[in-house]
C-alpha cells in the first residue's frame, strides 16, 4: 500500500434512488428509445464530481443483493413498510452496472446481506491497512462507520451537496460518538427500516439516554437508578427488543465476502474510454460526450505532479510569464490588477514565501513574481501608484509591511471577505475552493499542488506559475461575480463599510502584536510547577496509591474500582473521566476536586506558558493572527496563538494576562470592555419594554430579573444563588437554552428549569414574541440576519429530524443577537482607530477580545484615550437603550481587567 492511498466506498442502493428523486422532470430524461435516464444521469454526475474531487486510487460501489438478508431473519418485517420500486427507476437499475463497467469502477453485491455491510467491512479492512477511507451514501446511517481513518460524507440535498462527518463532527452535532448512534436507535427505533424501538422513547429521549449512560447495555445496567415513571417501565418491558433494535441497527464490520474480494483488487486502472462514449450515446448523454476524456485515469486517479500539469492544461488557458528585474517595467501598463503573494504556510507572519502573482484584468495576462524580486523598487513604486483586487486583503496588508517592506496598499475588492458574506456556512476558503463553490472555473486546490503536511512542497516552476496564473483569474472572477450577488442580497455595504475597514484595522493590530515579558512567564511557570507538584501529592494520598493521573484507565480504576464513587459514564475501554463526569462527581470524596485543579493547571502550563513563549518572536512580541472568516455569525477569532481563550473564570487562568505589557515603561495597558453587550441588544430587537427600561435606568439586569422572575421587593432582598440564576437564564435565552441545559448549568431538575424559563418568558413578553416571530421567519426565507445585514442561512429549519431542526431554531434565536453585538464591536474598532489617526495619538489597539479592546496607551494620553474610546464604543450603533464600555488600565493586561 501507498503512502495517499484513497478508497472511496459509494453506497449504490441509498445513491441510486436519492439520484432518481433529485430529478423529477422525467419526460427530459429518455433515450432514443424512450428508457428513463434521470436515476443514471444524477448517479453520474455526482460520482463524477465526488471521484475529481477525492481522486481516489481504490474504489468501490455497493449494492443491495434483494430486500431478504439476516435481518429479516431477525425481524421478518425488516424494512417492510417501504413501497415498491417505481417503474421508472426500475428499468434503469440493469445499467447502473454497466455504466459503472465503462467507467472502471468495481461494483459488487451479498447475497443475504445489505450494502452497508459490504462498505462497512471493506472500510474496516482498508482502515486497519493504512488507507484514508472515504464513504458516499445518502443514508446517515453509516455515519456510524466514521472513525480516525473514515470519513463519512452523506447528500444533504439530491445528490449534488454532501455533508462531512468525522468522529470529531459528529460529535459536535450529535454529542456521541459514531458508534453510539447503534444505540440511539436501539432505543428511538428507525422508520425507514421499519423497526420500532422502545415505546414512548423517541430520537431526543434516546439521545439523552446515550449520553448519559453511554450505550444501551449502560442504560439497562442503571434502569434501578432511574425514577420511576411509564418510560422507565417501557425500557424494562421491551429490553429484548431494544437489543433486537441495536442488533437492527448495527452495520456489519466482518461480512463474508469473497476472497477474491480484495483491496488490491479494486485499484483503479486506467483504460480507454470508448466503451463509455458509447454508453453516453446510448443514453444520449451529451454534455458527458463533450466532457469525456481519452482514459478513465484522466477522470479519477491521483495527482502526482504530472498530472497536476495535465489537469491545469485542461482549464481555460492564462496567458503567463515570470517577470525578472530587467522586465519589471511591464507592471506599469497593469491598470487593472489582481495581486495574490503565495505562502507556503496558513500563517503568513512566518509562513515560506513562495512567490506572487499580478493579473491583469484588461489582457487577461499573468505575471510571476517569484520571492527573490519581491522587493525590488520598481514593485515598491508601481505599488505606491495603484489600487489592486486581491482574496484576504488583511494577509496582503500584514505580508507587505512584515515581510516584504512595500508600501501601504490600497485595495478595491477583497474576494474572499465577499465570499464569507455571500456563504457563512462555508469554512474552506482556498480560491480554488471557493470559485468552484460559487460555479465559477475549476482549478487545483493549494493541497493539491504542495502537498499537505510533512510532504508539502513548492512545485517545479511550471506548474507553480500556471496555479499562480489560474488562482489570480479565479480571483478575477470572484471580483466581477460578487458585487452583483451583494447588492442582490443587500449585503454590498457591508463588506464596505464593515468587513473591509475591519481587515485593514486587524492588519494593524497583527503588525504591532503585543508585548510579552518573559521573565513573568517564567515565574508562572514555576508557581505552576510547584502548585502541579503540591496537588499530585495531594492526589496520590487521597487514593491511597500513585499512579499515572494523566491516564484515563488508571483513573479510571482508582476512582470508581478502588474508591467506589459512582460510576457516571462508561466508554469501551473503560470508565470515562471527562470533565462532565468529574463535575457530577464534586462533592463526594476530596480526589475530584484536586483532579480538576490538577487538569486545569496543567493545561496552563502546556497551553499558554509554554505555548506562549514559543509564539513570542525576535521583537519580544506576540502577533497573533485574526481569521475573520470562520464563524457563521461574524465574531473575530484568534490563532496562532488564541489570545481569545486565555481563561478568566478562575485565578490561575488571570494570572496569565499579567505576562502582557505595554511596550514602554511610561505606557500602561488599557481595556475598554462593552457591558451586557448582547443582552442590549436582546432588547432592542426585541422590543421588551421591561428589558429596555432597566437598561435605560442603568439597573444591573440580573438583580432586575432576579427580582421580578423571583417575586422580590428590593434589589437587596435578591441572594446571591437567586442572582446566578438570573444570569444563567438572561445569558442562556440568548444562546436559545434549553430546559435541559439550563438544568446542566445550574444542578436543578428540568421541571424546575422548565419552570424558571416559562416564568422568565412571563417577565419579558416580548422576548418570547421575538423567539417566536424569528423562528417563523426562518422558515419562511431560509435564513436571519443581523441589524446590519449580515445573514445566516439555516437549510434545517425545516428538516424533518428533530435534533437538526431544534438546532436550527435555537441558531435562529441566537445569531440575530450574537451577529449584532458582532458587527457593533467591528463598527467601535473601525472609528476607534479612525479617529486614533486623525488626533495623531501614539495610541495603539493591540487586541480584540469579543466585546472587549485592549490598547497600549502612554501616559501622556491616558485622560484622553480614557474618555475618547468609550464614546466612540457608545456611538457605534444606535439602540434603544444605551451602550456602556467600562474602562480600566494598569501596567499589565491583567491589572486593566
Amino acid at each position: 500500500m501507498s503512502d495517499n492511498a484513497k478508497i472511496i466506498l459509494i453506497d449504490g442502493s441509498s445513491l441510486m434512488f436519492r439520484a432518481f428523486f433529485a430529478i423529477r422532470n422525467l419526460d427530459s430524461f429518455t433515450n432514443r428509445s424512450g428508457l428513463h435516464t434521470n436515476a443514471l444521469y444524477g448517479f453520474h454526475d455526482m460520482l463524477q464530481r465526488v471521484m475529481e474531487k477525492e481522486r481516489p486510487t481504490h474504489g468501490l460501489v455497493a449494492f443491495d443483493a434483494s430486500r431478504t438478508t439476516f435481518r429479516t431473519e431477525m425481524l421478518a418485517d425488516y424494512k417492510g413498510g417501504r413501497s415498491s420500486m417505481p417503474e421508472e427507476l426500475k428499468e434503469q437499475v440493469p445499467y447502473f452496472n454497466k455504466m459503472l463497467d465503462a467507467m472502471g469502477l468495481k461494483h459488487f453485491e451479498l447475497v443475504n446481506y445489505e450494502a452497508d455491510d459490504i462498505i462497512g467491512t471493506l472500510a474496516e479492512r482498508a482502515a486497519a491497512d493504512g488507507f484514508e477511507v472515504v464513504v458516499v451514501s445518502g443514508d446517515k446511517d453509516l455515519t456510524q462507520l466514521a472513525a480516525p481513518r473514515i470519513r463519512v460524507d452523506i447528500t444533504k440535498s439530491g445528490v449534488k451537496e454532501l455533508k462531512t462527518y468525522t468522529v470529531e463532527s459528529f460529535k459536535e452535532e450529535m454529542g456521541i460518538a459514531p458508534k453510539q448512534l447503534i444505540d440511539v436507535k436501539a432505543f428511538s427505533g428507525d422508520t425507514s427500516d421499519n423497526y420500532r424501538g422502545v415505546t414512548g422513547v423517541g430520537e431526543k429521549t434516546a439521545l439523552q439516554l446515550v449520553q448519559t449512560y453511554g450505550s444501551v447495555e449502560g442504560v439497562y445496567d442503571h434502569i434501578d437508578d432511574m425514577k420511576k415513571s411509564k418510560r422507565k417501565e417501557n425500557l424494562i418491558k421491551e429490553k429484548k427488543e431494544a437489543f433486537l433494535c441495536k442488533s437492527l441497527a448495527t452495520i456489519m464490520l466482518d461480512a463474508p465476502l469473497p476472497k477474491e474480494l480484495t483491496l488490491s483488487h479494486l485499484k483503479l486502472e486506467s483504460k480507454p474510454t470508448t466503451s463509455l462514449k458509447q454508453f453516453y450515446e446510448q443514453m444520449n448523454f451529451s454534455r458527458f460526450l463533450r466532457e469525456l476524456p481519452e482514459t478513465t485515469d484522466e477522470l479519477w486517479v491521483n495527482l502526482d505532479e504530472r498530472d497536476i500539469k495535465e489537469t491545469m492544461s485542461d482549464q481555460p488557458t492564462v496567458v503567463s510569464e515570470w517577470l525578472g528585474k530587467d522586465h519589471l517595467t511591464t507592471l506599469e501598463k497593469v491598470k487593472k490588477p489582481v495581486l495574490y503573494v503565495e505562502t507556503l504556510a496558513e500563517n503568513y507572519h512566518v509562513g515560506e514565501l513562495v512567490a506572487a502573482v499580478v493579473f491583469d484584468q484588461e489582457t487577461q495576462k499573468a505575471y510571476g513574481l517569484k520571492k527573490e524580486i519581491l522587493s525590488e523598487k520598481e514593485i515598491v513604486d508601481w505599488l505606491k501608484q495603484t489600487e489592486v483586487v486581491t482574496f484576504d486583503a488583511k494577509r496582503l496588508w500584514v505580508l507587505a509591511n512584515r515581510r516584504l517592506g512595500w508600501p501601504e496598499i490600497a485595495v478595491s475588492m477583497d474576494t474572499l471577505l465577499g465570499a464569507y458574506i455571500l456563504d457563512v456556512n462555508s469554512s474552506n476558503f482556498d480560491p480554488a475552493v471557493t470559485a468552484d463553490r460559487l460555479g465559477l472555473a475549476v482549478i487545483p486546490t493549494n493541497d493539491e499542488v504542495y502537498g499537505r503536511g510533512a510532504k508539502q512542497k513548492v512545485p517545479d516552476e511550471a506548474v507553480l506559475l500556471t496555479h499562480l496564473a489560474q488562482k489570480a483569474q479565479v480571483i478575477s472572477q470572484l471580483s466581477e461575480q460578487l458585487p452583483e450577488r451583494l447588492k442582490e442580497k443587500k449585503q454590498w455595504d457591508l463588506l464596505n463599510t464593515i468587513e473591509m475597514p475591519t481587515a485593514k484595522v486587524l492588519s494593524g493590530m497583527e503588525i504591532d502584536g503585543i508585548t510579552v515579558d518573559p521573565d513573568r512567564l517564567n515565574e508562572l511557570g514555576e508557581d505552576f510547577k510547584h502548585r502541579l507538584d503540591d496537588l499530585e501529592a495531594a492526589i496520590y494520598r487521597a487514593a491511597g496509591e500513585t499512579f499515572n493521573i494523566n491516564s484515563t484507565k488508571q483513573l479510571g480504576e482508582v476512582l470508581f474500582d478502588r474508591l467506589e464513587l459512582p460510576v457516571i459514564k462508561k466508554t469501551k475501554t473503560g470508565y470515562s473521566t471527562a470533565a462532565d463526569v468529574l463535575d457530577k462527581l464534586k462533592g463526594k470524596h476530596p480526589i475530584i476536586d484536586y483532579i480538576l485543579d490538577y487538569r486545569m493547571l496543567a493545561k496552563l502550563q502546556s497551553t499558554y506558558i509554554t505555548g506562549l513563549k514559543e509564539a513570542r518572536e525576535k521583537d519580544g512580541k506576540i502577533h497573533t493572527r485574526y481569521v475573520q472568516t470562520l464563524t457563521q455569525t461574524g465574531r473575530l477569532s484568534s490563532t496562532d496563538p488564541n489570545l481569545q481563550n486565555i481563561p478568566i473564570r478562575t485565578d490561575a487562568g488571570r494570572q496569565i494576562r499579567r505576562a502582557f505589557v505595554p511596550s514602554a515603561e511610561d505606557h500602561v495597558i488599557l481595556s475598554s470592555d462593552y457591558s451586557q453587550i448582547e443582552l442590549r441588544v436582546l432588547a432592542h430587537i426585541s422590543d421588551d419594554q421591561a428589558m429596555q427600561e432597566a437598561f435605560i435606568h442603568h439597573q444591573d439586569i440580573h438583580t432586575t430579573t432576579a427580582m421580578k422572575v423571583f417575586h422580590v421587593a428590593t434589589p437587596d432582598e435578591v441572594t446571591p444563588l437567586q442572582r446566578r440564576h438570573a444570569k444563567a437564564v438572561n445569558f442562556g435565552i440568548v444562546y436559545g437554552i434549553s430546559d435541559y441545559g439550563l438544568s446542566q448549568n445550574l444542578g436543578i431538575s428540568r421541571p424546575e428549569a422548565r419552570k424558571f424559563i416559562d416564568t422568565y418568558l412571563a417577565t419579558y413578553p416580548q422576548i418570547s414574541q421575538f423567539m417566536h416571530d424569528i423562528v417563523e421567519k426562518a422558515r419562511e426565507t431560509g435564513f436571519v440576519e443581523t441589524l446590519f445585514g449580515r445573514r445566516r442561512y439555516l437549510p434545517d429549519i425545516t428538516s424533518s429530524n428533530f435534533n437538526k431542526r431544534s438546532f436550527a431554531e435555537r441558531t435562529a434565536m441566537n445569531s440575530p443577537i450574537q451577529g449584532t453585538a458582532a458587527d457593533i464591536i467591528k463598527i467601535a474598532m473601525i472609528r476607534v482607530a479612525k479617529a486614533l489617526k486623525e488626533e495623531q495619538l501614539e495610541t495603539k489597539m493591540l487586541l480584540q477580545v469579543h466585546d472587549e479592546l485592549v490598547f497600549d496607551v502612554p501616559n501622556n494620553e491616558l485622560e484622553q484615550v480614557k474618555k475618547l474610546v468609550p464614546e466612540l464604543m457608545a456611538s457605534a450603533a444606535e439602540l434603544k437603550v444605551p451602550l456602556v464600555s467600562e474602562v480600566a488600565y494598569g501596567k499589565t493586561w491583567y491589572d486593566a481587567k
